[in-house]
Parts: structure tokens; C-alpha cells; sequence
């Protein structure tokens, strides 16, 4: 793999980890459960435990990239949803938020729900 290929998916990873925070913060509930299931998907995306603390000690908008692949965007909708689960917390704002990343991936915004029921076992 050449090194343009290697950065611009360790940008896509850091933008992914980005939007996992983003989600983590938006019920103003940054819950320890949370924290380590992000530290944990940023060492499955190869970044570092220092990489991670730095996105999450300086948090800034990220620039949301649609990964290109029909499995990419399903394994980053289900990341999304895992963490907003972890908590056993689920908030109407989180689900709210989930439905609007699924309609930008292209699924239909009931996948949220679908996938909260079947995987995890919240209704909603």
C-alpha cells in the first residue's frame, strides 16, 4: 500500500473515531462505558490509546466521509449504534442522530430502530 493510500485511511479511521465521540457527547453524558468502547474501535482502526485521548481531550468537528462500500457503511452505522447502547442509556436524541448518519449512508432511518431490537434488544 502506498503512503497517500496509508494517510487517507488513517483520515477516514480519525474521522470515524471523531463522529463516535461526537455521538458519545450529544445527551452532554460522556459515560465511562462509552469511552472504553472508543478506545477500544480506535485500536480496531489502528489508532493508538494517545490518538484517541488527544481526539477526545481536543474534540473539533469531523469531516464525515461516507465509507464506500455497502459493508463499511453497515459496520460504521452498527459502531454507531453499538455506542450508543453501551451504557444501557439510550437516549431519543442518540437514536435521532443514528437515523440521520443511516439516511446519509443510504439506509432507510428505520434501520436504527430495527437494529437496536434485533441486535440489543431495545425497543423503540
Amino acid at each position: 500500500m502506498d503512503l497517500n493510500k496509508s494517510l487517507e485511511i488513517k483520515t477516514k479511521n480519525v474521522n470515524h473515531i471523531k463522529n463516535l465521540i461526537a455521538i458519545a457527547c450529544i445527551d452532554n453524558d460522556f459515560a465511562t462505558s462509552e469511552r472504553a468502547l472508543i478506545f477500544e474501535m480506535g485500536k480496531r482502526y489502528g489508532l493508538t490509546d494517545f490518538e484517541v485521548n488527544q481526539l477526545m481531550t481536543n474534540p473539533s468537528e469531523a469531516d464525515f466521509q461516507i465509507p464506500e462500500t455497502p459493508e463499511k457503511k453497515m459496520q460504521h452505522l452498527d459502531n454507531y449504534i453499538e455506542l450508543i447502547v453501551v451504557d444501557e442509556k439510550v437516549k431519543e436524541e442518540e437514536i435521532e442522530f443514528c437515523k440521520i448518519i443511516a439516511g446519509v449512508l443510504g439506509f432507510p432511518d428505520e434501520m436504527v430502530g430495527d437494529i437496536l431490537n434485533k441486535k440489543y434488544g431495545f425497543s423503540v
